[in-house]
């Protein structure tokens, strides 16, 4: 996101200046708004509060709402993404995920478990938690896979992850989606191009950040009466890795 937020400001020839809470003063005062990427603690928030400039989140909010922010419709997108599985026969659905706040729950992980639930469908023991990377999704899937009953699909929290659960698969004989149907989240570039092609849930990444340049700049213009939000359906993408089942 921070570099899709760098091409599209020199596309507009908006200068881009990284900050942080860091930075000093005179580096501050040369900025006119901020596009936030990130998650943020209270105390990020104060700080934001007191630098009195515009301010934009871009894939999150503060809970207090004083600041105008761009959003994925991350439930939306994980409900697509169960729905799909669904849709395609499966009722044996695990999850490998990742924590970005100690204590905090991933969106996608809330949603996923509330869903299941609703059908009765929910394995705790096909729950798999670690960080978002290519590697743990790699060590995640080797987990899932060793349990003594399997699922037959798996929704991934992002396509990074993915990538591993591949590799994973591969070194365990496990054909996808024969073995297992995998469905990921994000469509990064690589998606396509995994054999066999990678079904994901599409972020419209490119369009929230052209949503959130256009929001500051008319802040920076004439200050809004209020704080909006606006939050962005993300798309299913299906490609070659989910298997029909009876």
């Amino acid at each position: 996101m921070r570099v899709a937020v760098e091409k599209l400001a020199m596309f507009h020839d908006f200068q881009i200046e990284p900050i942080d809470r860091n930075s000093k003063k005179e580096r501050l005062n040369q900025v006119e708004g901020l596009l936030c990427v990130g998650t943020f603690s209270p105390e990020d928030v104060d700080w934001l509060k007191k630098l009195n400039k515009p301010v934009v989140l871009l894939d999150s909010s503060d809970e207090d709402d004083s600041f105008s922010s761009v959003l994925i419709d991350t439930s939306s997108g994980t409900k697509s993404a169960i729905d799909c599985l669904i849709q395609n026969g499966h009722q044996k659905i695990g999850f490998i995920g990742g924590v970005d706040i100690p204590g905090k729950k991933d969106p996608r992980q809330v949603i996923f478990e509330n869903e299941l639930e609703k059908m009765n469908a929910l394995n705790v023991n096909w729950l798999k938690l670690g960080g978002y990377t290519p590697n743990d999704g790699y060590q995640l899937f080797k987990e899932l896979m060793s349990e003594d009953e399997r699922p037959t699909a798996i929704f991934i929290a992002n396509d990074s992850m993915a990538v591993g659960c591949y590799k994973a698969a591969h070194e365990m004989g496990l054909a996808i989606p024969e073995d297992v149907s995998l469905i990921g989240f994000n469509d990064l570039a690589s998606a396509e191009f995994l054999i066999p092609a990678l079904t994901t849930i599409k972020l419209q990444i490119d369009y929230l950040i052209e949503i959130g340049l256009e929001i500051l700049t008319r802040t920076i213009q004439k200050p809004l009466p209020f704080p909006i939000k606006v939050i962005i359906p993300p798309k299913l993408i299906e490609r070659e890795s989910i298997k029909r089942i009876n």
